[in-house]
Parts: structure tokens; sequence; C-alpha cells
């Protein structure tokens, strides 16, 4: 449930209470009547049980829709609304097909239990690009060089990514990705970086992420090397979580996880810790036992290991 919704909730919460408060009270009063009434006449008028009432928790909601419906780019938008007021969160993964661990993180998060607000997911935004393993689908086109700032999307599939995101209006926007190299390396690969805007508290949000990461995810053998870094997003590459920050003025960051001699399986492991850790951090899910307690890929991590983030400013090959 999201805050407009909640307010609305309350307003008719708030006047159903005060019609049963003024039935309760006409009840109690002739009630009393009825018994007073009943003693003077010397009879005893029975007082019925109590009967208990069980109350039904309220659970989550799912909706599914389709973007781009009736075409080879259709494509599933899931909304998972909380009944408890909270923000929404956007969740995109599959702008890049053959970045697995983005839509693969992305698709299992549309299963995903929340404790407030919305979690809106786009696990598959190219779908004919996951389908073929393709970064770009059709040939020669990225769709993260769809979005310029200030300008409408440049195809039909980007137009529709972004109708969505504008038709829910997201407190903050994550997009799941991953490259071949390292961003350390400036070889022109951004993996082991998390890319962030400077709205709000982004910049510290992304040094809590990378610092939880390289902490208990990150295992000593594989340090300095796969040490996350953060980088702030500061040119206009078209990007969707670029044009989002820009032009809706909202958090955004973009994950990105090595693909260089990493197994998918842990690429899937950190890319769904960082997932996680930022719902949890939004107050989207409620704090889980993963952000205190150690991943078992980081058990060589000696306990008195400090964490290390570093800050600059780059472009990205997102």
């Amino acid at each position: 449930m999201n805050r407009r919704t909640l307010l609305q909730t309350l307003g008719a919460t708030a006047a159903g209470t005060l019609v049963a408060g003024c039935a309760g009270s006409d009840g109690e009063t002739t009630q009393n009547a009825s018994s007073d009434a009943a003693n003077e006449s010397g009879t005893t008028t029975a007082t019925p049980e109590a009967t208990e009432t069980a109350t039904a928790t309220p659970t989550q909601t799912v909706t599914t829709s389709t973007l781009r419906e009736g075409t080879a780019e259709a494509t599933d938008l899931y909304v998972i609304d909380a009944p408890k007021a909270g923000p929404t969160f956007f969740l995109v993964g599959g702008v890049h097909g053959d970045e697995v661990s983005g839509w693969k993180t992305a698709t299992a998060a549309t299963e995903w239990d929340i404790d407030a607000g919305t979690l809106v997911v786009l696990p598959k935004a190219n779908i004919q690009g996951v389908e073929n393993r393709s970064r770009e689908y059709p040939e020669g086109t990225d769709l993260n060089r769809q979005f310029e700032r200030g300008k409408p999307p440049k195809n039909e599939l980007a137009t529709a990514i972004w109708d969505a995101i504008v038709e829910h209006d997201p407190d903050v926007l994550v997009d799941l990705h991953s490259s071949k190299g390292f961003q350390a390396d400036d070889t022109g690969y951004v993996g082991q970086n998390v890319f962030h805007s400077q709205q709000g508290t982004m910049g510290p949000d992304a040094e809590q992420a990378t610092a939880f990461l390289n902490e208990n995810y990150v295992p000593a053998s594989r340090k300095p090397k796969y040490e996350f870094v953060t980088t702030t997003m500061s040119k206009n590459l078209a990007m969707i979580a670029d044009k989002a920050r820009a032009d809706l003025e909202i958090p955004t960051a973009i994950f990105e996880v090595t693909e260089a001699d990493l197994p998918e399986e842990t690429r899937i492991e950190w890319t769904t810790a960082y997932t996680r850790w930022m719902l949890d951090h939004w107050g989207v899910r409620a704090m889980e036992g993963e952000q205190t307690a150690q991943s078992t890929s980081a058990t060589n991590t000696t306990s008195t290991a400090n964490a290390t983030s570093t800050t600059k400013t780059t472009e990205t090959n997102s």
C-alpha cells in the first residue's frame, strides 16, 4: 500500500469508527434500560456470552500487467502492495539480456514478501534480449541508451517502460546489471560497483551497501580485487536510472557485479544481497538476519577485517 492509498484508507476508517461508536452508545443505553425494567418486574434476563471474532491479518497483493502487450516485446510488470504504508521501490532487471544475474534476481523478487509500501518489479525489461542472451536486441539497439534526459524515450519499448515508471511515481529506482570486468581497473568495464545519484541519501546508502557486501559476502581470498566501490552518476548516457534521477528527481542506483571468474550463482547471490539490503534500508522489507550474519560465501573473512569502499565519478557502460 503506498502513501496515498493509506491516507484514503485512514479517512474511511476514521469515519467508520465514528459511526460505529455512536451506534454502540445507543445500543448500550437500550440494553441497560431493558435490564432495569426486568429487575423491577422481578424477572431475570439472561446475558448472552461474549463470542470471540477472528480478525484476518491483511496480506500483500500482487498485480501483474504487461508492457507492449501483443507484440514481440511484451514483458510483465509486477506490483506488490503491502497492507502497511511505505515507499514505492521500482526494481529493474533484464535491460541487457546477457546480464543474467540481474534479471534472475529481479524475477525472484516478484515472489518476495514485503512489509510496507509497494515494490514494482520489471524483471525482464528487454524480453527479447533475455531470450537471446543478448546485450543489444534488436541488434545494434542498446535499450539502456534510449532514455535521454528531458526528452521522450527513443523507441516504443523504452516509452512503455518510462510510462510505467512515471505512473507508479517511485520514491527510489534500482537497475540491476553485470559487467565483464572491474570498475577499479579503469578498462571501460564497471563491475563491482554501485553507481548512485546524489538525491537524498543515495551516496551514503551506496557506501553502506558496498561496505556490507565487502564485509559479509566478498571472501578474503578475493580481496581487494573483488571489493565493491561506489561511483556518482554525472554524465548523460541516456540510461533509465540517469533519466529517472534527472527528470523525476528521485534517488536511483545501478548495481554492477563482475562476471570475471565469478560463477553465476555467486553473481546472483551478491546481486540478491544488495537488492535485499536496499529494500530493508528503505523500509520496504523488515530487516532480516542477512544484514548482520555473514554469508557462507565470505567464510574466509576475518572478524576484524574492515570493508573498504571507494567513491569516484566516471562514465559507465551499464
